[in-house]
């Protein structure tokens, strides 16, 4: 059992249980290990998001007393903390972090509230939602446009967008005539909606190109 400095046994030291696991079941005992392990990455995620917010902001102390005991900054910080943890791509977390520092150090509470859904909207988002705002960012698309573009199925770019649309990085916009449908390209051309990207929405891919999120990596 882990102990502090003073041979005082941790209260949260979980370790005697995973022995007793281990001992009962090699299965169990993978288990509770990769649990155990997934949870020490979290951590770690988090603290290096700390990190990169606290570089941005000048320094942990200027971090630190900008959060203070403000309970819109203080939610800001917790909302961070949980989107790092549960990051698949680095460069997300480094986002996160940038972020973080711009709300604590914001004088303006609507920038507060600006930040809290671009934190929210970059933790829901992977690298394929990045590659469909970076082609919108170049050109207005159809969604057929889009599913060749990407080489992807229309069951895919459905869903790919309907997360955009969630945190309103794109809308629909002017009517394109002319066209094969993009349900049946067989079909009669009928006129086809673009789908156009917002400006929340080159704001969040501006976030995630300066932290240095590369939409050609694989998710």
């Amino acid at each position: 059992m882990d102990t502090d400095g003073e041979g005082v046994p941790v209260p949260w030291d979980w370790e005697p249980e995973r022995k007793l696991i281990r001992g009962l079941s090699a299965r169990l005992g993978a288990l509770v290990d990769y649990v155990y392990d997934v949870r020490q990455r979290a951590e770690a995620r988090a603290g290096l998001m700390l990190d990169i917010a606290a570089s941005q902001a000048g320094t942990e102390e200027r971090l630190l007393a900008a959060i203070g005991s403000d309970e819109r900054r203080l939610r800001l910080l917790e909302q961070a903390i949980r989107a790092a943890e549960t990051s698949r791509v680095e460069e997300k977390v480094h986002a996160i972090g940038r972020a973080l520092a711009s709300g604590a150090l914001a004088e303006d509470d609507a920038v507060i509230d600006e930040v809290s859904i671009l934190i929210a909207a970059i933790a829901d988002l992977e690298i394929p939602h990045i590659r469909v705002l970076r082609l919108l960012m170049q050109i207005p698309l159809t969604l057929g446009q889009l599913g060749s573009q990407l080489r992807a199925s229309p069951e895919l770019i459905q869903a790919l967008v309907a997360a955009l649309r969630r945190h309103v990085l794109i809308f629909d916009g002017g009517i394109l005539i002319g066209g094969p449908r993009d349900d049946d390209p067989q079909r009669d051309f009928e006129p086809r909606r673009q789908i156009q990207i917002t400006g929340f929405g080159l704001k969040l891919l501006k976030y995630l190109t300066e932290a240095g999120v590369r939409p050609e990596r694989s998710s």
